[in-house]
């Protein structure tokens, strides 16, 4: 099935978790998207510090949970959960992990100067 779907976009599939290569213009939901929205969730609700912590203390499972995010993606596509797979992708890019602590990071300032 990614198989199909990498030939579809042209692009490499990505072998670390077999999920086809991100195409940041094509994707329905991608992972820049899928990282704005966490922050700005995080923001609004003022969880940026204890969001940090728990990605932090549970580092060690990331590869374990984004495996279980790609199992159990095309189930989830059924009862309409259609984003599991960039997740998967997130957990397993250090660069858009990295992104999203510095991010967290820089909130968790603001929300500890505004209260």
């Amino acid at each position: 099935m990614w198989i199909q779907r990498s030939e579809e976009t042209n692009s490499e599939p990505d072998r670390r978790i077999g999920l086809p290569a991100q195409d940041e213009q094509n994707a329905p939901f991608p992972r820049s998207r899928a990282l704005q929205f966490m922050i700005r969730l995080a923001k609004r609700w003022q969880l940026s510090l204890p969001l940090l912590l728990f990605l932090e203390a549970h580092r060690p499972l990331r590869f374990l949970v984004g495996q279980t995010l790609v199992v159990a993606a095309p189930v989830a596509s059924l009862l309409g959960f259609d984003d599991l797979e960039v997740w998967a992708a997130v957990l397993d890019d250090e660069d858009a992990l990295l992104h999203l602590r510095q991010a967290l990071e820089a909130a968790a300032c603001q929300d500890g100067t505004a209260s």
